[in-house]
């Protein structure tokens, strides 16, 4: 049996970013892992969950103005940014 697809309504949680109705299950597991969850658009983080601010020991908003790469210890710095291009590339192709 299939669902029937419906457009999606959308709210908005802490943080300003925008979900679709659909995604609130994904929210709430973003928000109770232990794991950090950290996406970022461009170079700007834009969603952390709470895992990634009491890991980093940063707030949020702190969090979600900052460069990834400033996360990122020196010496791993390059082998994350190679690999958000090459994402980037994948995405765009």
């Amino acid at each position: 049996m299939t669902t029937p697809i419906r457009e999606p309504a959308e709210f908005a949680p802490s943080g300003g970013v925008s979900f679709p109705v659909s995604a609130r299950t994904f929210c709430t597991l973003f928000q109770t892992m232990a794991s950090a969850i950290f996406i970022y658009r461009g170079k700007l983080l834009s969603y952390v969950n709470r895992a990634a601010e009491v890991i980093t020991g940063y707030t949020r908003e702190e969090l979600v103005s900052m460069d990834f790469c400033h996360l990122v210890h020196p010496d791993s710095r390059d082998l994350i940014t190679k690999g958000a291009r090459d994402q980037d590339s994948y995405q765009r192709s």
